[in-house]
């Protein structure tokens, strides 16, 4: 039976050979067939050959896996940033908090009527991956109080609203509503107009310039409506009192400003808006490395612990 040779004595051959040394002085050194030398030079180049493909295989592997992980740096960053000023906060058809959208995420009611906050990167593998590489990082501690901030602006808006609502019902002794028909003459003040107030109240709370001058331009019409300037939007119908209607809607829309929801609005803001920076401050620290640290079991796969 022909000796077999280890690889490394094969190796060993290899370099000798292309260091110099000829194919029979290796064999005449090692006292070895030369025929045997030939063949092992050329089996130990074949397998340092499939050996550095599969190093270069491996290390474009890591490089799209740290680019994949990189763009969920981005997609976080994308995600991390303040709301609108004006939420849009509506009802659905079950008369429940509509699904309230954000920036590459959704704020919704749950099946336990919690408020809870679905981000669009969350729930994928490469979130996952993520984490498992950050698993100590102090970016999840803050990411989450962000989410926790968000959701508590956004119940202090559904709260303004409800509030606003409220308010204009005490204070005109209306209902709130629409027309169903064009011969609808039942006094009331319409949905708009909740609307309408809780964004000039978003407005004043977060210090917004308002150029609206709601109460200013609030007129009692002969005709029976309240509008927002002569010939403007409707806000209300009373036909009997208008008058009286128009002032209940000033004295709904001065309350709202002095409401404990008001007030809710602009102190989560300011906390949100804080939490917000410190949270993207560092989101820009991983991203500007253009690396992440750890492993996660891709990388073990790869070879890499």
């Amino acid at each position: 039976m022909p000796k077999t040779y280890l690889p490394h004595q094969k190796q060993r051959w290899l370099r000798l050979y292309e260091s110099g040394k000829s194919e029979k002085r290796i064999a005449s050194d090692a006292k070895v067939d030369y025929r045997t030398v030939k063949k092992g030079i050329e089996e130990a180049r074949r397998e340092r050959n499939a050996m550095s493909a599969q190093i270069e295989l491996v290390k474009e592997a890591l490089s799209d896996h740290k680019d994949q992980l990189l763009l969920k740096v981005d997609e976080m960053a994308a995600t991390v940033v303040m709301p609108p000023d004006t939420l849009e906060i509506r009802k659905d058809n079950n008369g429940s908090t509509a699904p309230i959208p954000l920036t590459r995420a959704t704020v919704r009611i749950n099946e336990s009527s919690i408020l809870v906050i679905d981000v669009h990167a969350e729930g994928k593998v490469t979130w996952e991956l993520l984490q498992e590489h950050l698993k100590r990082d102090k970016i999840w501690k803050s990411y989450k109080e962000w989410k926790e901030v968000v959701l508590t602006y956004i119940k202090a808006g559904i709260d303004l609203k409800s509030a606003a609502a409220a308010l204009i019902k005490d204070k005109t002794g209306l209902e709130i509503g629409d027309k169903t028909t064009d011969k609808d003459e039942t006094s009331r003040v319409y949905s708009t107009t909740v609307q309408t107030f809780y964004e000039v109240a978003s407005r004043r709370a977060l210090k917004r310039i308002d150029g609206t001058n709601l109460e200013g331009r609030m007129v009692a019409s002969p005709d029976g409506y309240v509008r927002n300037g002569p010939g403007g939007t409707e806000l209300a119908y009373s036909p009997q009192e208008v008058g009286k209607c128009r002032g209940g809607l000033l004295s709904a829309l001065e309350s709202l400003y002095r409401s404990s929801e008001f007030e809710r609005v602009t102190t989560s803001f300011d906390r949100l808006q804080e939490v917000t920076d410190r949270t993207r401050r560092i989101i820009d620290e991983i991203s500007l490395l253009r690396m992440l640290p750890g492993s996660c079991r891709v990388c073990r796969r790869l070879g890499i612990k």
